[in-house]
Parts: C-alpha cells; structure tokens; sequence
C-alpha cells in the first residue's frame, strides 16, 4: 500500500518563505525586507513548527510556557505581534460548571494523527509507515495462513490425525486475531481519513491559531491563518487521499475475518457434536464422524 500523507523536506523548505510573507504582512512590509530582518527568527519559527506541528493545539492555554516547542513565542520573536489569549475565551453560560470555558473557533477539534501532544513531521511520516508497514505485515501473514488452510481443507489434512485437525483449527484462529487486528487499524485510518476530508476540520483549528497567534487584528490572524492553511493543507489532503485504499482494505480484511471465523467456529460445532452433521450417510456426513471421532467427541 503506497501512501504519501507528508512531505518533511517540502514542508521545511516551504515554511521560511511563507512564514516571512506573514511577518511582512502583518508588521506591513515588504517581503524582502521582512526577509532581511527576519530571516534567521523565520527560521528559528519553522524548525520549531516542524518538531510540534500541533503546537496551536498544545500550547492552546498556556502560550507563554517556557518550552523549546512552544512556537507562540518564536512567532513572537519573530515580530509577530500577540495579546493574551484569555481575552478571546467564551464562557458558556448552559455549562454546569459556571466557569467552564472553550476556545473561540476550533470546536474542541484537534488535527488528524496528532492529537494534544506534540508531534514533529517525522514522527508523523514515522508513524504513517508504521501503520501502513503493520497493515501490510497482517496482510501477508493472514494470506499466507488463509492459503495454508485452503489447503489443507482442499487436501483434507485435518482427517489424516488429530494434530492435523488442530493445526488446521488453530490456523483458523490465528487469521481470526490477525484480521481483527487489521480490522482496527484499518477503520482507525478511515475514520481519520474521514475527518481530514471534512474542509472545517482544518479551518476552525487554524482560525483560531491565527488569532490565538495574533493581536486580534483580523487582517493579520487571517494572514497567519492562510499561513497555517497553506503549510497543513497537504497533510489532511494526503491522508483524505488514502481514504479509498483504507476502505477497500477494511473491507477485505472484514470478510476474511468473518470467513475464517465461521470456518472455526463451525469445526469446533462439528467437534462437539452441536449440529446434525454426521448422522447421515452423505460424503459430509461421514467426513463429520471421521473428525468428531479424531477429536475424541464421537
């Protein structure tokens, strides 16, 4: 399974000369002499961004915390004008707790694969192969054991012994936990694949970043807001993309799941003598007796 959900070495080389266009634009200069001015505090911002992509998110509430991850203050450094953040919380008044507050904006939404705690773009890229590297690891393993037990049914292993019928039984299982396995990853995917193709999943975070990172002046959080847009877009957009190849995937993990299932539950029914099979004179019939027989249920 091919994916591509990011690119570092775009990103990075991407970040300094967009986040210079933010610096001009909101202290209104030109971008050659924010450039000039502010090169090395751009650069110091994007190296920053890229080892926490979901700062806006982490440092939400606590912007001025001292930490090496906390871009809000390189922005600052930077010449990006801020104001405090408490003077852009709502308080909700139906809320049981009087004091309860949210962010303006971003809903309680938090950016796809990364969640509340930092992650830089290689974790991210680290944990994309990850996920695609196990996906593709259950895969070949289930289809390996899958072609084992086909074969075996085809060949009719399982009547030669009882050690036969329970590798064949024990086969059966272990595709079982393998797929369901894959079953979680897979929806985990395509439920996140889900929300990065929803447009507001990444606009609400990024306006509110952009004021948050902002002194509340509209033009320059929307400048910081295109900035955010422009440098997170192809991370959602890369994980929409895989959406189909997540699907697809679920799918056919699901069905042989519930296949290999059912082929285990109805060798051990045959095995405890719960069914009608083998009191007849059929082919099935005397196939049924010859493994309750081998199992020691007959």
């Amino acid at each position: 399974m091919n994916t591509a959900i990011i690119d570092c070495n775009a990103f990075q080389t991407a970040c300094p000369d967009a986040f210079e266009g933010v610096i001009g634009t909101v202290n209104r200069l030109t971008k050659s002499d924010a450039r000039a001015g502010s090169a090395s505090e751009a650069q110091a911002y994007c190296d920053c961004f890229s080892n926490c992509m979901n700062y806006m998110v982490v440092y939400e509430r606590n912007q001025s915390q001292n930490s090496s991850d906390n871009c809000f203050d390189k922005s600052l450094s930077a010449g990006v004008p801020s104001s405090d953040l408490n003077f852009r919380r709502l308080v909700l008044a139906d809320s049981e707790v009087p004091t309860a507050q949210r962010r303006l904006g971003d809903g309680g939404k938090v950016l796809p694969m990364l969640g509340h705690t930092c992650m830089s773009c290689e974790a991210i890229q680290g944990n994309e192969a990850g996920f695609v590297h196990a996906l593709a690891g259950l895969a070949a393993t289930s289809g390996i054991a899958l072609i084992l037990a086909a074969g075996s049914e085809m060949l009719e292993i399982k009547f030669h012994s009882r050690l036969c019928s329970l590798f064949v039984l024990i086969v059966d299982l272990v595709v079982t936990v393998e797929l369901f396995g894959a079953v979680i990853i897979a929806a985990i995917l395509m439920a996140m694949a889900i929300v990065a193709c929803d447009p507001d999943s990444l606009s609400k975070i990024v306006e509110d970043g952009g004021r948050d990172s902002t002194d509340g002046d509209p033009d320059r959080a929307a400048a910081f807001t295109s900035f955010f847009l422009k440098l997170l877009s192809p991370l959602m957009q890369g994980l929409c993309a895989q959406f189909s190849k997540f699907s697809v995937y679920l799918m056919i993990a699901l069905l042989g799941m519930l296949a290999s299932t059912w082929s285990a539950i109805a060798t051990c029914c045959v095995c405890m003598g719960c069914t009608n099979d083998g009191k007849g004179t059929s082919h099935d019939d005397v196939k049924a007796e010859e493994l309750r027989a081998l199992m020691g249920s007959g």
